[in-house]
């Protein structure tokens, strides 16, 4: 009994020696064609470094052609990087005094309809509606309100939590990727992951 046993381990242990084996030239055969890595940089990494060090994110994209990086990864825009590129602005009610250069001498109080909700402003109305279109993603319909403000500005009313909407994500910029395509680069989108995406 004892010799049957330890032929049997013996043979279980051959045959998973074997497959191991296998397994692992498999592996090298697949890999062996592929020698070289992809060098990638982040376009908020590039406009950081652009902004650091006083040149134009364009001439900076040719400039890393030069170093060997061949892929810029974009992240999917929200309402912080749009703020941090100039693109819009966004306050909550108990901030509105910072905005009085868009709604002249008025004033939001505590029995306005706007109290208690974050108002976003920005002077593209077509980026007004893709911001718009992707909030919908996570917010029910009567949470976000077009706000007519006058003065060439667009604005939207939305009800939530405005740390978490900050990261909310709002798609992909079509001038980022065409920016980034122009030098030659490899093209890599990061969508964001949330979890208040509507089922």
């Amino acid at each position: 009994m004892k010799i049957i046993y330890h032929n049997m381990l013996f043979f279980l242990i051959a045959l998973a020696l074997i497959f191991s084996i296998l397994t692992g030239l498999q592996r090298h055969i697949l890999e062996s064609d592929y020698k070289t890595i992809d060098m990638v940089m982040s376009l908020d990494k590039v406009r950081e470094l652009a902004l650091k060090e006083g040149i134009d994110e364009f001439d900076l994209l040719n400039q890393l052609k030069n170093s060997g990086i061949i892929s810029i990864a974009i992240q999917e825009d929200n309402i912080e990087t749009l703020m941090f590129q100039g693109k819009i602005a966004f306050w909550d009610s108990g901030e509105i005094t910072k905005i009085k250069w868009v709604f002249e001498d008025i004033l939001i109080d505590r029995r306005d309809v706007l109290w208690g909700k974050n108002i976003l402003i920005c002077q593209d109305y077509s980026l007004l509606l893709r911001i718009k279109e992707h909030l919908q993603i996570y917010l029910e319909t009567n949470q976000i309100q077009e706000l007519l403000t006058g003065n060439g500005q667009y604005g939207l009313i939305i009800t939530g939590d405005k740390e978490e909407l900050l990261k909310l994500g709002l798609g992909f910029s079509e001038e980022d990727i065409e920016m980034v395509q122009s030098p030659d680069y490899n093209v890599i989108l990061r969508p964001k992951n949330s979890p208040r995406i509507k089922t």
